[in-house]
């Protein structure tokens, strides 16, 4: 592994507490670790992201020593330069989120204006919330 694609963080605090994170990054493959340790819990957090031509795909979760696993997160993506068009989940995959932005080209190409809309739907209790904005 070559050290210019990885990075290391190590922080500590005046309570017994300890940080540490770990990054790698590529042109198509993104990584990261991070984990606390405390007196009275330690946690850790992971995401992997890869992708090629446009197409992202990518997880994500957290766990806890005292409530183990506390997130977990899944996730897909197709962007252009024109637009992007995201499906992810979110809160331990109960809310399914599908959204799509467009970069609306002007004549002068001075002025850039985005528009958008997203739909979340809670798979637990069927809510669902439509956005759109600009």
């Amino acid at each position: 592994i070559n050290a210019e694609y990885m990075g290391v963080i190590v922080k500590g605090a005046d309570v017994p507490n300890l940080k540490v994170g770990v990054e790698y990054r590529r042109e198509a493959v993104s990584a990261s670790v991070n984990t606390e340790v405390g007196k009275e819990a330690s946690s850790a957090d992971g995401a992997l992201v890869a992708g090629f031509d446009g197409f992202s795909v990518g997880g994500q979760a957290k766990y806890c020593t005292q409530h183990g696993v506390t997130d977990y997160n899944f996730g897909a993506e197709y962007s252009q330069a024109e637009y992007a068009l995201t499906l992810k989940t979110e809160a331990k995959a109960e809310k399914l989120v599908a959204s799509y932005w467009h970069n609306v080209p002007t004549s002068r190409n001075k002025l850039k204006t985005q528009i958008g809309g997203q739909v979340a739907w809670n798979l637990e209790n069927g809510n669902k919330t439509f956005t759109v904005g600009t």
